[in-house]
């Protein structure tokens, strides 16, 4: 468990944090690809995939933020959790705007 043995509660003692939040770490399974904290946001980005705005040159230069918004609303995002969505959208959008590039 957690690190070098020892139970959820030992680990929680010893590193200062929450029980419940450290058992939620243990449940999660690294081949499931998503951390649970970042599950909405991967979903609206899969939403998002056919909203990108094409430049001049043909290339993808963003998102359409105007649909962003809507999506979130469609997919029900609490409002207090819309800023750290966007924030994550955005890393998630610059990673592939470069990887994109560097085709």
């Amino acid at each position: 468990m957690v690190g070098g043995g020892g139970s959820v509660d030992e680990a929680s003692a010893r590193l200062g944090l929450p029980a419940e939040l450290l058992g939620e770490a243990e449940s999660f399974r690294h081949s499931d690809g998503i951390y649970p904290d970042n599950a909405q946001t991967v979903d609206i980005f899969s939403c998002m995939m056919t909203q990108w705005k094409i430049a001049p040159n043909g290339k993808p230069s963003g998102l359409d933020y105007n649909a962003l918004e809507t999506t979130m609303r469609i997919k029900r995002v609490k409002f207090e959790d819309e800023n750290d969505v966007f924030d994550g959208i955005r890393v998630m959008e610059l990673a592939a705007l470069q990887t994109l590039r560097e085709r």
